[in-house]
């Protein structure tokens, strides 16, 4: 294993978090030290590193290599990362690194002047790391969280179209790697029937770098890069209906951060709020998102609701965190319907009298199987991918109150037998 592979190992272990972090001991610090040592090891990993452990809190062993670190910084550490154990802040953004280490919040104002220095493409990237890494193990308060994601709104682009309403199918932007990702192919079964629907997302991002809708366009010879404002005519066209657009063109402030994430192992906050930027809008705004951890169910409610730019939400723990709901087992989610917030709700398949297919997480799927199965599904064959698009149609349209269970599956199963969504997916997305 190389050097940069064994800090990343070591990384992914002390890293995670306050409650499954493992702790360091014995022979951990003499290959710790040597790969601080290292002319083979990313830097900004290096600082990821040294955060998580200044950070988290240490068993007694930890504690007394600290010391010794603290003691002579620069005997270990790399000369441009020693500002983290020395009284110096030679960058504005290291003073918010130190105070996230030490466990103290920042308020709207300090998260924002230190989210735009982690946008600033003159900081640092370790610098950047090393914030982005602090945060996320003390673990972001509201007030951090609901700043940046106003920051990240303000900064990015919104294009606005004349639909009267738009659902976003919102990801978690580094894909899925133990299943086939299937949410693309319900974008066009439910413009198939009247809804238009818009994705967003890039082309690979860490930590998963799994399989994507950008991956899937490029591979079924669409365009993941069509512009913006060709989009938005796709999604006002009613025989298309649907589109994708991508975070290098919305946000390249953003999207230019892909690879310190790569460097810096874990998922940041970033992750948290790129999902929900809504980069295209129409009079009615339904966003659907997912989560992971369940502390993130009412986090991320609680953003919607302050940021406001979403009519109504609905939040779904589907597979591996997205939207896409498991074919065989039930699905906690929670629902504004703009006035109300309904939460501790689980949906299943036999709500909606649809026989449930037993899914098998696999590591090693092809991103070919994906764009098939989800083809196929458009087509009418029947299988888990037909089920899967069809179970979350019918989901997300009653959940909003579009329609009723029943009419929706109808109608849903009437296009995909009719040809209807297939052709709206064959029109979509298309290279001029």
């Amino acid at each position: 294993m190389d050097h940069q592979a064994e800090l990343v190992t070591l990384l992914k272990r002390k890293g995670t978090g306050p409650t499954m972090s493992k702790s360091l001991h014995g022979d951990d610090f003499t290959l710790l030290e040597n790969l601080l040592a290292s002319s083979n090891v990313n830097l900004t990993t290096k600082a990821t590193m040294m955060t998580a452990i200044l950070t988290l809190d240490p068993n007694p062993e930890e504690a007394n290599w600290i010391q010794t670190l603290k003691n002579n910084p620069a005997q270990f550490l790399p000369k441009e990362i020693v500002g983290l154990c020395e009284p110096i802040d030679d960058h504005p953004l290291l003073q918010y690194v130190k105070a996230a280490i030490d466990h103290q919040h920042l308020n709207a104002i300090q998260m924002a002047e230190a989210m735009d220095w982690v946008l600033a493409p003159e900081t640092p990237e370790w610098l950047k790391g090393s914030f982005l890494e602090a945060q996320r193990l003390k673990r972001e308060t509201q007030e951090e969280n609901d700043a940046c994601l106003r920051l990240f709104y303000e900064r990015s682009q919104h294009l606005h179209t004349k639909l009267p309403l738009l659902i976003d199918l919102s990801n978690g932007y580094d894909g899925m790697n133990r299943h086939h990702n299937l949410t693309l192919f319900t974008a066009p079964l439910l413009a198939s029937i009247g809804f238009p629907v818009i994705l967003h997302g890039i082309d690979e991002v860490a930590p998963k770098k799994g399989s994507n809708p950008y991956q899937l366009l490029a591979l079924a010879n669409k365009n993941p890069l069509k512009s913006p404002t060709d989009v938005v005519l796709d999604l006002e066209n009613p025989d298309i209906g649907w589109g994708y657009v991508d975070q290098s063109l919305t946000f390249p402030e953003l999207a230019a951060l892909k690879q310190l994430r790569t460097h810096m192992v874990k998922r940041p906050i970033l992750a948290t709020v790129e999902k929900l930027l809504q980069p295209i809008q129409a009079k009615k705004n339904l966003l659907v998102t997912g989560f992971t951890h369940s502390a993130y169910k009412e986090i991320l409610a609680v953003m919607l609701e302050k940021q406001a730019s979403a009519d109504q939400f609905l939040i779904i723990r589907g597979l591996e965190g997205s939207i896409q709901l498991s074919t065989e087992k039930r699905a906690p989610w929670i629902l504004h319907d703009g006035d109300t917030l309904f939460t501790d709700n689980f949906v299943s398949p036999s709500d909606y009298e649809i026989a449930k297919i037993p899914m098998v997480p696999d590591m090693e799927l092809p991103l070919q199987g994906s764009l098939t199965e989800g083809i196929n599904a458009l087509q009418h064959h029947p299988g888990v991918g037909m089920t899967s698009i069809l179970y979350l149609a019918i989901t997300i349209l009653d959940k909003f109150g579009l329609m009723t269970p029943e009419e929706a599956k109808m109608k849903l199963i009437e296009s995909l037998v009719q040809g209807i969504a297939f052709s709206h997916w064959q029109k979509g997305m298309l290279k001029k």
